[in-house]
């Protein structure tokens, strides 16, 4: 018996492999293979920044404009649901006086270094714009009101001269 004969594949597996049918077939897994593997090679490689970006949203280092509000998680969660409560039975009207006030105050206290006011505004401006959702409306983005029809809802509120933050408006 000859070496060669005693090694060589039987002829149907040596025309199966010289058969070209299905060779896109088998390309195509491969490719697929090889792209389902670079994307979880680049996912494994973006976790820890994917970490810090979801980290970032739960921490204090929240902004309106960079934040769905059904993120916002309120520094004071007692007074935010009081504010929501309170905002929700103010007339379309007054609420669009308290949207604009907060729109115009954003960009002021954004920069602010009181703390505490800060975190009032954060947590009074989120139920603002809570309100709305309960409404089923959208929260306009005017930033014009009249000192009179802020101290007059501001009151409605329960809120006095000495008990709110400076105003933007006046």
């Amino acid at each position: 018996m000859r070496f060669t004969a005693m090694f060589s594949l039987p002829t149907s597996v040596t025309s199966f492999l010289a058969d070209e049918r299905g060779v896109i077939a088998v390309d195509f897994v491969v490719l697929t293979g090889g792209a389902t593997a670079m994307g979880v090679a680049t996912m494994a490689m973006m976790n820890g920044e994917l970490g810090y970006i979801f980290e970032g949203a739960a921490t204090d280092h929240q902004r309106r404009d960079a934040r769905p509000s059904f993120a916002y998680a309120p520094y004071d969660p007692g007074n935010y649901d009081r504010y929501t409560a309170m905002l929700s039975t103010l007339s379309d009207h007054n609420l669009a006086i308290m949207s604009a006030w907060g729109n115009a105050t954003r960009d002021t206290l954004d920069t602010a270094d009181d703390e505490a006011a800060s975190r009032f505004f954060e947590d009074f401006d989120a139920a603002i714009t809570n309100a709305y959702s309960g409404r089923g409306q959208s929260r306009g983005t005017g930033d014009e009101y009249e000192q009179y029809d802020l101290d007059r809802v501001a009151g409605m509120l329960g809120f006095s001269q000495s008990t709110r933050p400076a105003t933007a408006g006046g």
